[in-house]
């Protein structure tokens, strides 16, 4: 039962992500991170670690989940094709299953963050300034991987970090939403060890990245971040919501299953990276 929903809300987000418009960007370098995030104060020895692709130009930059880039991608170059329900229940489950679905684009020229992410099935996004962290450099300074850095330190969303940051690199970026430093962030840590970023490989090289569903106004949902932290908690907690909407259905006994391994995940998951609005 549990792989047939997951199979069907695939489907039906390929459907979705086939009807919306997808967008080119243009891409001079590529970075890959990778973050190790401690989701659960309860059992901080668990941690999760995701790969993540940082796509950027002059103009701005997209981060996303290595899965996700690899789908969209997938799913972007077939699109033109007709796919039968079979057909496409094939490909998705051929595709790697992303651990996030979230896409953040720093957008140099507006000065803005957009944050794009579904909630259920239905793809919402907000907007933050983009200069909006306090950093504090610090005469601290050290090698990590082959490149020359230097400290620097500040509070965002609730966690006190130390980044790392060089200008061996030309460009002034980071990880996440993390931005405004005078170069590139190598790693990044909190004052608890439970969330640390870390560059795994840098390369200069033009490529189109095809994303999905990520343009302002074209099929996303505008809401504020603190709308966005409480409709994506309630989501976690209540999975049933909306399913019969999406033509799930099931009986008592396995809506109860789901209930209780919502409750065991939203339980499980009572650290989140941003713990303030």
């Amino acid at each position: 039962m549990k792989r047939i929903i997951i199979t069907l809300l695939l489907f039906h987000l390929f459907q979705v992500t086939f009807s919306q418009e997808r967008i080119n960007f243009q891409a001079e370098y590529v970075m890959m991170y990778k973050l190790v995030h401690s989701p659960d104060t309860n059992n901080l020895e668990s941690k999760n670690l995701i790969e993540y692709y940082l796509f950027g130009n002059s103009q701005g930059s997209y981060w996303v989940e290595k899965g996700k880039y690899i789908s969209d991608s997938a799913i972007s170059t077939m699109s033109e094709k007709t796919w039968d329900p079979m057909q496409a229940m094939q490909l998705m489950n051929s595709l790697p299953q992303p651990k996030s679905l979230a896409t953040i684009n720093k957008n140099y020229i507006q000065n803005t963050i957009e944050y794009y992410d579904h909630i259920r099935v239905e793809p919402f996004y907000y907007t933050e300034p983009l200069n909006a962290i306090s950093w504090k450099l610090e005469n601290k300074h050290r090698e990590i991987g082959g490149f020359n850095c230097q400290a620097a330190t500040c509070v965002f969303k609730g966690r006190k970090y130390e980044a790392w940051f060089t200008t061996d690199l030309a460009m002034n970026e980071g990880p996440y939403k993390f931005y405004g430093l005078p170069g590139t962030i190598v790693k990044i840590q909190d004052s608890k060890h439970q969330v640390e970023y870390e560059l795994i490989s840098f390369k200069r090289e033009n490529m189109a990245i095809l994303l999905i569903d990520k343009s302002i106004g074209k099929g996303a949902t505008k809401v504020s971040p603190g709308e966005f932290k409480r409709m994506k908690m309630d989501a976690i907690k209540n999975p049933l919501v909306g399913m019969e909407d999406r033509g799930i259905k099931m009986d008592e006994e396995n809506q109860k299953k789901v209930m209780e391994r919502a409750k065991l995940r939203s339980a499980r998951f009572n650290n989140p990276i941003e713990l303030e609005d």
